[in-house]
């Protein structure tokens, strides 16, 4: 089976231990899969795994952790934009994922950064319900401090970390 690729910006260690305990609670009340904090950087990356690795290796190890803001929960009708904490886009931000697109050839397209709390369908309701339960928890800061190549499969269970690299530049 042909991997399709995504990266993610992960949350250092103090900031998933605040996410992780969320996603899974959302994921259990709802009937949804759980999966790890993550602000998805880029997806559909047309590269084997090889290329990959030693592509964001190199661009890993000349960025800088991110200090980001979260600025809010909202949702989409999308499954994977079900339920999300907006991050506020920073130029750090901007610039790297434009290094990742250029080093992979990929062409920009709109990019809105958001914190994924919850996968899946639910009702207007229920979806506005959540937002206002979460409101409390906007205004926060993150920290991203590594990439993850991630295995994208069909099925969220299926999907695998194949490769993590900490943004390790100093400031």
């Amino acid at each position: 089976m042909k991997d399709d690729y995504s990266l993610w910006l992960m949350p250092q260690a103090s900031d998933r231990r605040r996410w992780r305990p969320l996603i899974a609670e959302l994921a259990a009340r709802h009937n949804s899969p759980a999966f790890e904090p993550h602000i998805t950087l880029v997806s559909g990356l047309p590269a084997s795994r090889a290329t990959a690795v030693e592509k964001i290796g190199r661009i890993a190890a000349a960025t800088s952790p991110l200090r980001l803001r979260l600025s809010g929960p909202a949702g989409c009708d999308s499954y994977y934009r079900c339920l999300f904490m907006t991050a506020v886009e920073t130029p750090p931000l901007t610039a790297l994922r434009q290094r990742v697109l250029r080093a992979f050839d990929v062409p920009a397209s709109d990019y809105q950064p958001h914190l994924s709390l919850m996968y899946g369908n639910c009702a207007a309701g229920v979806k506005r319900r959540l937002m206002d339960e979460l409101a409390p928890r906007g205004d926060a800061p993150i920290v991203l401090d590594k990439i993850a190549l991630f295995a994208m499969r069909p099925r969220v269970k299926d999907w695998r970390e194949t490769a993590q690299f900490e943004l390790r530049r100093e400031i």
